[in-house]
Formats: structure tokens, sequence, C-alpha cells
């Protein structure tokens, strides 16, 4: 097995317990990791601004942000996949006033938008458009939104009226394999923990995949190995085991 010169975790339900919360144990074992010299990633569906609290905790040396869409160390971002400007003027054009569409969230680089706590969408948006996510309301539009972005990464959720739209390079691994190449390392060399369908590719594509015990029971399945829950530091307890501390 090649030597693990990265760590990488998704956030809620796998680092976060349900509290959301980092426990002190999984601060512990980050502070080892940096003085083992091992880099330290987070790769989360959040957008930079929402994770923002747990970036200044955790220090990592890298963010993967909303889903593969965002890379960024500090504060400098290191690779955009974002949406083209005319893929996006032509989805919010059948979204914005669709009665068929409920609440809508959109992600730029800089700044975040919604319709909804009381927000109100502007008429002018950033260049760089990372994702939009909307609640759509009947399966008719659903079938018609994914008619009319097939050149867009469209994900539709079991049981939830949520669509996500994104660049198709905006998943977890390959902005992991993109943030591996410019680190200079294998994803052999990545040790990933995750929980949820969005990690999937990344804990079978890494060297050494590791889910929580609350994961869906397919991430499981093509993980290498399983840990305690999130509300058991199930992350912290297998760094700590796998590398000695």
């Amino acid at each position: 097995m090649n030597e693990i010169r990265m760590v990488v975790g998704d956030l809620d339900d796998t680092i976060l317990n349900s509290q959301k919360q980092i426990s002190p144990a999984m601060r512990r074992m980050r502070r080892l990791l940096r003085g083992r010299g091992i880099i330290f990633a987070v790769a989360t569906a959040r957008s930079v601004a929402s994770s923002a609290r747990y970036i200044e905790e955790l220090e990592p040396d890298y963010v993967i942000s909303c889903d593969g869409g965002l890379i960024s160390s500090a504060e400098k971002n290191l690779f955009v996949n974002s949406i083209t400007e005319k893929q996006f003027a032509g989805l919010f054009e059948s979204i914005k006033d669709s009665d068929e569409i409920g609440k809508i969230s959109i992600v730029g680089v800089n700044k975040d938008y919604s319709n909804y706590e009381g927000e109100i969408l502007p008429d002018c948006f950033e260049r760089e458009i990372i994702k939009v996510i909307c609640e759509v309301l009947t399966e008719n539009k659903k079938d018609t939104l994914r008619k009319e972005n097939e050149e867009l990464l469209v994900s539709c959720y079991h049981g939830q009226a949520w669509v996500r739209f994104s660049n198709r390079q905006a998943t977890k691994y390959c902005a992991l394999e993109q943030l591996c190449r410019y680190a200079h390392i294998s994803t052999d060399q990545v040790l990933a923990f995750g929980d949820d369908y969005n990690d999937m590719e990344m804990l079978a594509g890494c060297g050494v995949g590791v889910s929580v015990e609350n994961a869906v029971s397919s991430v499981k399945e093509v993980s290498d190995y399983i840990t305690d829950d999130n509300d058991s530091d199930g992350v912290a307890l297998f760094i700590k085991r796998y590398f000695g501390f």
C-alpha cells in the first residue's frame, strides 16, 4: 500500500457530529497530522461561506467546496469548475418565474444568493456561478430541466424535490484529482472519509476509503473500512489508529 500523504474528509455527518460540531479529538488529530507533515483537506457540498466556521476551526490545507465546484487554499482560489455564463442564463430563465419551482439557491465564487429566509434574488449575478440548487415541484419540470441542461451535471435526490445543477467536473473525486496533480501526489496516497452518495466515487477511487457507520449502505459497500459513526468520533478514532497517534 502506498504511503498516505493526504487525508480528506466530508463535513456533514462525517467529521461533524449531529449537532454540527467538531470534537476536541478531531481537532487534536488535525494538529497531529500537521506535525506528521500530512496534508489535510475538507471535501464538502457546502459553499465556502456556509462552511467558514469549520474551515476556521480545522485550518485545512485545502478546501474542496460545492461538491468540487471550487478548490481553495487559505483565501486563494486554485481551481474553479463553474457553469458557463450561457448555461447559467438559460437555466435561470427557466426557473426564475416558474410556478413549478420553489426555493432557489445560487452559489458563486464570492457570494451566495437565495430567494428564501427573506432574501430576494438579484437581477444580476457575478460571472462565475458554481452551482444552482432549486426545489422542483413537479416531475414534468424535472424532466424538462434535465433535457434543457444536458451539458450540466444534474443531480436529483431520491424522495426529495431538490435538484442540483453544476459543471460536469464538479464532483468531489474530480476535484480531488485536480488537487492531487497540483500537490504532486497520487490519489492512491489519499485517505478519504465520507457518508453519502456524493462521497462514493471519492472513497472508491482513493488509496484508502473509509465510511462512517452512519453512512448509506451503498457507500459502505465501496469503502475499504467502516469506522464508528459521526457521533462517536469515527473519523478521529480511525486517524488515531491508522497513523498510530
